[in-house]
């Protein structure tokens, strides 16, 4: 090599050297090992980055809304809740009727009540049961029903059924209340329906010595309040039937309130 001295050769190749090539790893061995290092911390430092974004989202704003999910957005449906009675309203207050959907205190004096001596229910507006649902029965001659409801009671006594009824044509409308036999409550007996059949079931032939709970005619709904008496704690199913054309029902709900016997 002519016109390069050792020395200035030895420079080149130590500069070289120095520089190092673009595959080197990570270090500091060269200038790439060293610019590989720095991309190495650029991409850590984005992770991190990305972490502390993730957890500032989780701790959210001071002031987030009660819909955001966030530590601060709790905190706000928290204080929403302290702010607007929400959480007493659910914990209710120590007088509360026994009601089996109420509040906490409600649901309480009810289990209370089923534990403490004799307990009886009574009709009253407390809503221990409720079913917005539209069901019907169709007409067949007058010679079918169908199940719009079923339930055990959990005391003798009062129940009273509050219900929206009304007939396609403005035909009568039948609710019959079947427990046992032909809805006399009796220790051994024989029924048109049993627990098998669920909700919506229709049963032919129905009606003939069943109990009326009560009869309507009108072609609008129309709400009607019963009491049922309750002898026993058997199965008990509301039974829809219909005179003539279809037979509807909606807003089903059953209340009582639980009375401690003497």
């Amino acid at each position: 090599m002519s016109g390069v001295d050792k020395a200035s050769l030895a420079l080149l190749i130590d500069a070289l050297k120095k520089i190092g090539k673009s595959t080197d790893a990570a270090g500091l061995s060269s200038l790439f090992a060293q610019l590989a290092q720095i991309r190495e911390y650029t991409d850590t430092l984005e992770t991190v980055a990305g972490q502390i974004k993730a957890k500032s989202d989780l701790i959210g704003a001071t002031n987030d809304s009660v819909n955001v999910a966030s530590i601060f957005g709790k905190l706000a449906a928290l204080q929403y809740g302290l702010n607007n009675d929400v959480i007493g309203n659910r914990l209710g207050n120590t007088g509360d009727a026994a009601a089996l959907n109420g509040s906490i205190f409600s649901r309480l004096a009810y289990i209370i009540a089923n534990i403490k001596g004799t307990t009886v229910s009574v009709a009253s507006d407390v809503v221990q049961y409720s079913d917005a649902t539209e069901r019907s029965s169709p007409y067949s001659n007058g010679s079918t029903g169908t199940i719009v409801h079923k339930f055990i009671p959990f005391y003798s006594g009062e129940i009273r059924v509050v219900v929206d009824i009304r007939n396609q044509e403005g035909s009568a409308s039948e609710l019959y209340a079947v427990a046992g036999l032909w809805g006399s409550y009796t220790s051994q007996a024989v029924s048109d329906c049993d627990w098998t059949m669920p909700i919506g079931t229709t049963i032919s032939p129905f009606g003939n010595n069943d109990p009326l709970l009560f009869s309507r005619q009108n072609s609008v709904y129309t709400t009607v309040v019963k009491t049922l008496v309750v002898k026993e704690k058997v199965p008990t199913y509301l039974v829809l039937k219909s005179r003539g054309s279809n037979a509807f029902i909606r807003n089903l709900s059953l209340r009582y309130t639980l009375v401690q016997g003497g």
